[in-house]
């Protein structure tokens, strides 16, 4: 559950696991911001919970901010205005075609957030978990069975590389 050996610190702690909150500790006093990539949502609610400085979400297994912040950068550099970055966004839609996955989850965050919508069109028993995705607001999104469907009208369409070439996109 903790660190054995962390190579940010040189420490080597002799197999003795070091807890989350204390690394959080040790490591925020030597750092100005921390990104973490692992797999549980909670360790790097735990760690933040403790540290001294910004902690980033790099991946886990429910969300995947940087990833969509990348894209949405994007988005705004190609059919942006300097003056206001975020208004290319309002009321547009982007399609996602794939896995009820983190990606999925994050994408209706930033709907929620950010004023668009998202088309979900994920195979049976592959379906976004509304709870883990924290939507407040259901009209950011709609779901779809037909994954041409909800490219329809689309100003950007996401979607795994694995169904790339199985729906032509």
């Amino acid at each position: 559950d903790g660190i054995r050996d962390s190579s940010v610190t040189g420490v080597q702690t002799c197999a003795l696991p070091i807890s989350i909150e204390d690394s959080a500790k040790v490591i925020s006093r030597m750092v100005d911001l921390v990104m973490i990539r692992t797999y549980e949502q909670t360790k790097i609610e735990r760690f933040a919970a403790h540290s001294r400085v910004p902690v980033i979400n790099g991946l886990t297994n429910e969300f995947h901010p940087c990833q969509i912040m990348a894209d949405l950068f994007t988005f705004i550099e190609h059919r942006g205005d300097a003056l206001k970055p975020l208004h290319c966004l309002q009321n547009k839609v982007v399609a996602w075609v794939g896995d009820g996955n983190n990606m999925a989850n994050t994408w209706l965050q930033a709907a929620d957030l950010l004023g668009f919508t998202v088309h979900v069109s994920t195979p049976s028993g592959y379906e976004v978990n509304q709870a883990v995705a924290g939507v407040r607001n259901p009209a950011c999104y709609k779901l779809f069975a037909d994954p041409l469907e909800a490219c329809r009208g689309a100003r950007s369409e996401e979607h795994t590389s694995e169904l790339q070439s199985h729906l032509n996109l």
